[in-house]
């Protein structure tokens, strides 16, 4: 199986595209090269930041996603597993299965 990665003029990662995937995975950034967006087939997110720190991953069209955590990050029986988020505030893409770190 081939996975391609594309990579913008500053060399950050904009698309990831396999034959394992249904639709390609598309990352947009703000004129700072923070990554603002990210979009999968007709499901588009957009990013939350507080200065330099990326807070929340929203859906772009309603602009919410709840999630509830016990101690330690884990997230509480019954609630959406879809965050990308960790206890450390590290975010995974769930289809390329890629961990950002912006610190």
């Amino acid at each position: 199986m081939v996975t391609d990665y594309a990579w913008n003029s500053p060399g950050r990662l904009a698309e990831v595209d396999s034959a394992s995937m249904t639709d390609p995975v598309t990352l947009t950034y703000n004129a700072a090269g923070k990554r603002v967006g990210k979009a999968v087939g007709a499901d588009k997110k957009k990013f939350l930041y507080d200065y330099n720190r990326l807070l929340q991953e929203l859906d772009a069209d309603t602009g919410s996603d709840t999630f509830a955590y016990r101690a330690f990050g884990e997230l509480k029986s019954g609630e959406a597993s879809a965050t990308p988020f960790t206890f450390v505030g590290r975010e995974s893409n769930k289809g390329d299965r890629l961990l950002f770190s912006e610190e």
